[in-house]
């Protein structure tokens, strides 16, 4: 290894495996436990959540780090980086003094001895940087948060775009495919990421398409980045032929609502392929609830008894992308690979 390159992926790989078994190993650890499963951890490339179910496992997180995997590895974490966010009981108010990095000191004179003790005890925050109420935190580009406006982050996104639109000058010199090339590779590929995980506010659904269609339709165009969406631009083609392919007629522009279905609905298709991840158990609370297995978001049981919780009264809490994810995939025209080979349309839909 050259003196200054980055480690091998993979010595990379068995650092970061290492730990996750250093984590699922220890007993003095307690994680978060969802439909009788419990999590501990989460690792992508060199991203690691901790999932910690109480406070006191915070004390042994970090004896696991300084007392093994850093002397083990020559790592250090960076503690300026690391933050936590609160979640389920742990956000009560009682819990905020938990939540900081106070240090409290304590005099003890002992007579007898003459002795006089000074006692030093550091908050169960621990360093870290806690994420407050209304605010979010970045993990892999996602914001995870409590009780903040998703539609504020999206709009920050939006207004990024729309600031680099302002500087796109003569566009109406473009040819109309030619535009709608420059509209799905620099304008809606911006937001495709987040769109796979978090649902996007139909405003900015409709802004979006509005500024892609002065810019594919429009004359002496010019974009104002404090403007959400632009005036109407009248198009030379029918609305539907536009997002056909050039062969067929079409200028080939993406359908940015049709598209943002068909990201969501993709995930239903994931949850039900046969690899096991950690996101999938955790959506089991709500959708492994019927004989159909997984395989019940392709039947036929309505969306109000899919997404409930399976504690009568409680909230459902699940988070609405995969609602929308489920109306979607169910508004998918399924065919069956071989009619007339099931007992019912749920048993086929399931399969």
């Amino acid at each position: 290894m050259a003196q200054g390159s980055p480690l091998s992926p993979i010595l990379f790989l068995l650092i970061t495996e290492g730990f996750t078994r250093l984590v699922l190993d220890d007993p003095e650890l307690k994680g978060i436990v969802i439909n009788g499963r419990e999590f501990r951890i989460s690792q992508f490339a060199d991203d690691t959540v901790m999932l910690l179910r109480t406070v006191g496992s915070i004390r042994r997180m970090w004896t696991l780090i300084n007392k093994t995997y850093e002397p083990a590895t020559g790592m250090k974490v960076n503690v300026d980086k690391t933050e936590g966010l609160r979640c389920g009981r742990l956000k009560a108010s009682i819990f905020d003094r938990e939540a900081t990095s106070h240090i409290t000191t304590k005099l003890n004179y002992n007579t007898p001895n003459n002795e006089t003790l000074l006692s030093i005890s550091v908050g169960r925050g621990y360093g870290i940087k806690w994420c407050k109420r209304g605010e979010y935190i970045i993990s892999l580009g996602v914001p995870i948060g409590w009780d903040f406006s998703w539609r504020d982050f999206w709009m920050s996104k939006y207004t990024k775009c729309k600031s680099l639109m302002v500087n796109w000058r003569d566009v109406e010199r473009m040819s109309p495919h030619g535009s709608a090339m420059v509209a799905n590779s620099m304008v809606y590929s911006r937001f495709r990421y987040w769109a796979n995980s978090a649902r996007m506010p139909a405003d900015i659904t409709q802004a979006i398409y509005e500024d892609v269609r002065a810019l594919i339709w429009g004359k002496d165009v010019t974009f104002d980045a404090e403007e959400l969406g632009h005036a109407n631009a009248r198009a030379f083609l029918r609305a539907e032929a536009q997002y056909l392919t050039r062969r067929q007629g079409g200028i080939g522009l993406i359908h940015w609502p049709s598209h943002l279905k068909a990201l969501s609905s993709y995930w239903m298709f994931q949850y039900c392929n046969g690899r096991s991840a950690g996101w999938k158990h955790v959506l089991d609370w709500w959708f492994d609830k019927f004989q159909e297995g997984r395989g019940a978001v392709f039947a036929t049981i309505p969306v109000s008894k899919m997404t409930a919780s399976r504690v009568v009264g409680k909230a459902s809490r699940l988070p609405n992308f995969f609602r929308d994810a489920l109306r979607a995939l169910r508004e998918l025209m399924l065919t069956p690979a071989k009619p007339g080979e099931f007992t019912s349309q749920d048993e086929a839909r399931a399969e």
